[in-house]
């Protein structure tokens, strides 16, 4: 459902916390669609493989906290969103997809990273030292429309997203701007059994950041790898820097039937170059550069099928591989002074069941590998971490006529990783605070477990309303490198939707 996001990152790939494999969502979610459109994200197929048309809108209330954390997440996160996703077919040869989400959300005990996204590929992020709380708003607005003109088909996508978050009260106000604008267009051409597409994507993101001393001094830290970075003493002062960053991707796409099941497989070259400057009235700042290129490539076959005692099969195999190489270059020192080798592999199967007697069962396998190669030629320190998680997701189901159903169900996932991180004792107090408990953690195996509940409830025969909650826990099973967290990680979700135009049983 968001492979074809024109807001996509590209050239990019963010250490995330382990998360387990994602629930099947028999009662509140589509089940997983395959082709160019849906797997590849061209939008020139979206005519051909759109035949019906939906819409939900969704009100969620999340809530994170726990001390297993790194330095830059924030300790507790409560998040309330609204959103709305719909589709539908515009006249006899086109058709449409869009999708709305707004949030607010509230950062509180140790807010220390003044950049959006501290961890990802990009080693140059800002930190301070006063963690006071934030409270973010968001908006994220997206759509395309496909075409089809006799055996071509074409397609546009646009979006943009933007956010501001800001210090509550504080004696040093923080501020964050971010707007991304994100384009994509496709072609594709039919050729009976085979469809064969291209597509290209852009996106361009620009972030402001200021700092500034009211009540009482602060310091700022500007980290660029491992190295231990210059403190800069706010007192009193204006802290003030802005990253433009300019990231597009182009590649092909393919559609067919095979082995009874449908296929798609797309390929695409990715480039991302990210400017970070803090003289923002010269016409030509110095800027500190980080220039990245890789490869992404996906392939997803689906089967549906009736098997024993009348049961409807439905068996999706999905598969990306996403490649980086990339280089961080410092303008006061005129080289490269970091260097970075990443890929990562995920790889998923979903199947689901539907009885003739009412029962639903769905399950979702779910595999993770990564790889992180990181060097900071300046302080002659390397990091390398492969990690491995794996794990499932089960959910039963249970109609009762036409109008009612309840699910409920848990996953259990493990992550799993080796290699090697820079020594603590050979490195400084910022890097031990601030940057090396988030490697040793990646170096520390995980157990995730999690439970769902839905209920749904059809006013209609293709009108329905449904709430769901979502429990999850983060344990580490070992804690054995020096500067690892320790307790665990906690969330839990609330969601209520209203479903358009879906019956509960076809």
């Amino acid at each position: 459902m968001t492979n074809w996001s024109p807001l996509s990152r590209i050239a990019d790939l963010p250490r995330h916390l382990p998360a387990g494999a994602r629930f099947p969502g028999l009662l509140s979610t589509p089940a997983p669609r395959v082709g160019e459109f849906w797997t590849a994200g061209n939008s020139a197929a979206l005519a051909r493989e759109l035949d019906d048309r939906r819409a939900d809108f969704r009100l969620a209330w999340r809530t994170t906290s726990g001390h297993y954390a790194r330095p830059l997440d924030p300790g507790g996160v409560g998040r309330g969103e609204v959103s709305t996703t719909g589709w539908t077919q515009v006249g006899r040869r086109g058709a449409a997809i869009g999708s709305a989400i707004f949030d607010r959300t509230s950062l509180r005990d140790s807010i220390f990273a003044d950049v959006l996204l501290p961890y990802g590929s990009n080693p140059l992020i800002v930190v301070d030292t006063i963690g006071d709380p934030l409270r973010k708003s968001a908006l994220r607005l997206e759509g395309a429309l496909g075409w089809e003109f006799g055996r071509f088909g074409v397609g546009l996508a646009a979006g943009w997203e933007g956010q501001s978050s800001r210090t509550v009260v504080s004696p040093v106000p923080r501020l964050d701007r971010t707007a991304t604008p994100g384009f994509s267009a496709g072609l594709s051409y039919d050729l009976g059994p085979l469809r064969l597409g291209l597509l290209g994507r852009m996106r361009y993101t620009a972030e402001f950041i200021r700092i500034q001393t009211v009540a009482q001094p602060s310091r700022v830290f500007q980290f660029e790898g491992y190295a231990e970075p210059i403190p800069l003493d706010l007192h009193p002062a204006r802290y003030e820097r802005r990253h433009e960053r300019d990231s597009h991707s182009f590649g092909a796409s393919a559609a067919f039937a095979a082995l009874g099941a449908d296929w798609a497989l797309y390929g695409l070259r990715e480039q991302a170059s990210e400017a970070q400057f803090v003289r923002l009235q010269e016409s030509d700042p110095a800027k500190d550069m980080w220039d990245a290129e890789g490869w992404k490539f996906g392939l997803a076959g689906q089967w549906a099928f009736r098997g024993a005692r009348d049961a409807e099969w439905f068996v999706t195999v999905e598969s990306e591989y996403r490649t980086l190489e990339g280089e961080a270059f410092q303008a006061s020192i005129g080289d490269i002074i970091f260097t970075a080798e990443e890929s990562r592999l995920d790889l998923g199967v979903d199947t689901r069941l539907r009885f003739a007697n009412g029962w639903l069962l769905g399950g979702r396998a779910e595999v993770r590998q990564s790889r992180r190669d990181r060097h900071d030629l300046f302080a002659e320190a390397t990091s390398d971490i492969r990690g491995t998680e794996g794990g499932g997701a089960l959910e039963l189901g249970r109609g009762f006529g036409q109008r009612l159903a309840i699910s409920a169900g848990a996953q259990v996932a493990i992550y799993g990783p080796s290699g090697t991180m820079p020594n603590p004792d050979a490195r400084g107090p910022e890097y031990g605070r601030f940057v090396g408990p988030g490697l040793a953690l990646d170096l520390n195996r995980v157990l995730v477990t999690g439970g769902v509940l839905t209920l749904r409830w059809q006013t209609g025969a293709t009108t329905g309303l449904w709430f769901r909650s979502v429990l999850g826990s983060l344990s580490p099973r070992e804690t054995q490198l020096p500067l690892t967290p320790t307790g665990n990680r906690r969330a839990w979700a609330v969601t209520v939707g209203v479903v358009l135009d879906e019956v509960l049983f076809p």
